[in-house]
């Protein structure tokens, strides 16, 4: 990641700090994080990549909050594997200028099939996992990816 480094996750920006602390959050929450990107391809040019992806963990560590300021659901006992089958989302990863494809500026993750309550990544396991989707932020939605993307749907 560059020192600029930019995520906006389902249309909430996140600097470098903040994105690794959200990923820290998960891995805590979540120990056995399983992260299944699936047809990657070139998106809009030579430095921009994209890929569909899924999650699955089971939520066995901390109580788990998707981004700053949502409050935290505590793992259930026993505790529960979550996937996000129904929560898949696009991602697209702009590399900086001349870095051979090796530092990212800005990451881009949104849900891969627009529709009420349907969230990506952290925020589709958190609704799983019990939390309230009135404390999420409001969807934001990427127009759908390329076809060469899509191929296995």
């Amino acid at each position: 990641m560059t020192a600029t480094f930019v995520a906006d996750i389902d249309g909430v920006a996140l600097d470098r700090a903040a994105f690794l602390s959200a990923t820290a959050s998960m891995l805590a929450s979540f120990p056995d994080l399983e992260y299944s990107p699936v047809n990657i391809a070139f998106a809009n040019g030579p430095t921009t990549v994209g890929w569909i992806a899924y999650y699955k963990g089971t939520h066995s560590g901390a109580p788990f909050s998707p981004l700053p300021g949502v409050p935290a659901v505590p793992p259930r006992a026993p505790p529960v594997r979550y996937a996000s089958k129904d929560f898949a989302e696009v991602a697209f990863a702009d590399f900086a200028p001349n870095t051979g494809l090796l530092q990212i500026e800005r990451l881009t993750v949104k849900q891969l099939t627009p529709g009420p309550g349907k969230y990506s990544a952290g925020a589709g396991l958190y609704i799983q996992a019990g939390g309230d989707t009135s404390k999420l932020p409001p969807l934001s939605v990427l127009p759908p990816p390329p076809a060469k993307m899509l191929g296995l749907f």
